[in-house]
């Protein structure tokens, strides 16, 4: 008897030292606040008066944070007005989205969505740069989160008819293609981003085989083709690795009169689809979370 009590004792014991450690592993695992995921973008305003702006924003909270984003603004754009929506019409289409909806449940935490309006049409300013987003919650918190760097532009559409996009392709692989029919001859001067310099170590782009940063009177003759190239490997660095990569550099050009022109360069894009819990591990061990 004393020797069943002996080993009931202990199995007891080993079970409150399991629940402990447990305990301690997951209170050390526990998210405290989100974790927006960084993005690195350009994108151009949005001109038809019919339609607003609107972007997403991604985020990494833990399990038991029921919180709700509804309000959100920027420090760098305190003139414009941003409106955390739950859908936007495009066309005759209704686009409905959630918060609720969009969560992806990976282990003890979830990656969430939340999607953002504004009118650009009332920016008196041809870009607008935002680094950070100062974000309200339901239960009344408001917090400052880094968000990378989302440059919007203003299109400058300039009538000309040098040449024409006659495909694009892109690859899961990381290899994107745009090729354009040259009809007049042009030199191409440069092709110039903000956020080239901070990707030039995992994103190759080449224009006819030249490296961008070759790139100097670049001459391209009629009836040829440029053929814009870029290649993306996937970073080393577990934060970048889960950071939106979305560059549109601008290409500006000479035509056969001398005259100065600008056209942007697309489909050079990277974001991370699938999340695993190790990496999550990882990416917020990185960020300085757990």
């Amino acid at each position: 008897m004393d020797k069943n009590r002996k080993i009931l004792k202990t199995g007891l014991f080993m079970i409150a030292v399991v629940m402990i450690i447990s305990s301690l592993i997951a209170s050390g695992l526990e998210v405290k606040k989100p974790v927006f995921l960084l993005q690195y973008r350009e994108t151009n305003f949005v001109e038809d008066p019919n339609y607003n702006d609107v972007f997403a924003l991604r985020y990494i909270t833990d399990l038991t944070d029921y919180s709700r984003i509804t309000d959100i603004s920027f420090p760098e754009a305190t003139d414009v007005l941003f409106t955390v929506i739950d859908n936007v019409r495009r066309g005759d289409l209704l686009h409905m989205w959630t918060q609720e909806a969009e969560k992806e449940i990976v282990g003890r935490y979830c990656i969430q969505t939340v999607h953002v309006e504004f009118n650009s049409k009332e920016i008196h300013r041809d870009e607008i740069l935002l680094t950070q987003a100062e974000v309200r919650f339901d239960d009344g918190r408001t917090e400052t989160f880094d968000l990378g760097s989302m440059y919007f532009y203003r299109e400058n559409r300039q009538e000309n008819s040098s040449f024409k996009v006659s495909s694009s392709s892109s690859s899961s692989t990381g290899h994107s293609s745009t090729t354009m029919e040259i009809s007049s001859d042009i030199e191409v001067l440069d092709l110039e981003s903000p956020l080239l310099d901070e990707t030039d170590d995992f994103i190759d782009v080449k224009l006819n085989g030249v490296d961008f940063r070759e790139i100097s009177k670049l001459p391209i003759k009629k009836g040829t083709r440029l053929n814009v190239e870029s290649f993306i490997r996937s970073p080393e660095d577990i934060i970048r690795r889960y950071s939106t990569y979305d560059l549109r550099p601008k290409m500006t050009y000479r035509d056969t009169d001398n005259q100065i022109w600008e056209a942007r360069i697309y489909n050079i894009f990277h974001q991370k689809q699938y999340f695993s819990l190790t990496d999550i591990l990882r990416y917020l061990k990185a960020r300085g979370e757990i």
